[in-house]
């Protein structure tokens, strides 16, 4: 049976799957990517729910991949919310070649050198959009881990800064930078945030990524960067540049805060200088 409109059964499907995931402890985030991946499924099946079957599944991916040419961590993502909607909620299972994940092409990170990190942070006449991006920088941060930054999350005391729930749902410390808590301080000054750190027009909400997208564009462009970059490219700036101060790889993991080492690895990739600029233990041997 086709459905001419929404109905209150898929309404109804859609509110059950962000409850559950709320419960399991899953971030806003998450759910709202999950929630949309699966009523743009519902809305392209037209089907009731429960006509659902593993066959409308199969066939929503094979949509995603050959017509609207998502890319694997896309689909991946919409593979996982298929997979969390029909066990939790319709109480059905799906074959393997629905829940096998696709491998993702391990790509060497687009990151900013020394140079054109100060010239974007000279670049960012925005006090808190600059205060941003240092953020980002300064502790390898996800853009949402920094645009969800509370004032109670900055212990200048222990110099760390408290992430909550970042990917995985998992809280980490990280370092917090002298310069940072000094630019801090004067942004605090000008701007006295009282829940949020970086909040947006609306006080009680934070600034969006998409603001912060917005605003590290015009200010590589301003700073004559022609680089493929977007925020994120911070973070992977912050690890290049620890691996090439020498800093020992298991540390970047933690401070990224990567559940596998292979995820750290890719940094390598970028950094190749720094296997020879190890010196062989054979070469310390008095022989």
């Amino acid at each position: 049976m086709y459905v001419i409109h929404w109905s209150f059964r898929h309404e109804k499907a859609l509110q059950d799957l962000e409850a559950h995931l709320r419960l399991l402890g899953r971030s806003p985030r998450t759910i709202a990517a999950y929630a949309s991946g699966i009523k743009f499924f519902l809305e392209h099946t037209k089907k009731e729910i429960e006509d659902l079957d593993s066959n409308d599944a199969y066939n929503y991916l094979i949509y995603c991949k050959d017509v609207r040419n998502l890319t694997g961590s896309t689909l991946n993502q919409r593979r996982a919310a298929l997979r969390m909607f029909y066990e939790n909620i319709l109480e059905k299972t799906l074959p393997k070649k629905i829940i096998k994940y696709s491998k993702r092409p391990k790509r060497i990170p687009e990151a900013l050198s020394l140079s054109e990190t100060t010239a974007l942070l000279q670049a960012t006449s925005n006090f808190k959009h600059r205060t941003i991006f240092m953020a980002i920088y300064s502790a390898g941060l996800r853009v949402g881990e920094a645009t969800h930054l509370r004032v109670s999350d900055i212990n200048s005391k222990e110099m760390r800064i408290h992430i909550h729930a970042g990917k995985g749902d998992k809280d980490r410390q990280v370092m917090l930078s002298e310069r940072l808590l000094d630019n801090l301080r004067d942004y605090w000054k000008h701007y006295r945030p009282k829940d949020w750190l970086f909040p947006s027009s609306i006080p009680e909400e934070p600034i969006s990524a998409s603001t912060v997208q917005r605003a590290f564009k015009q200010a590589a462009r301003k700073a004559g960067i022609h680089k493929s970059i977007s925020p994120h490219s911070l973070r992977h700036s912050f690890a290049i540049h620890l691996l090439e101060s020498g800093t020992n790889i298991r540390y970047i993991q933690e401070l990224l805060g990567h559940s596998s080492l292979q995820s750290t690895m890719i940094y390598l990739k970028a950094v190749p200088e720094c296997a020879t600029a190890v010196k062989s233990p054979l070469d310390q041997l008095p022989i």
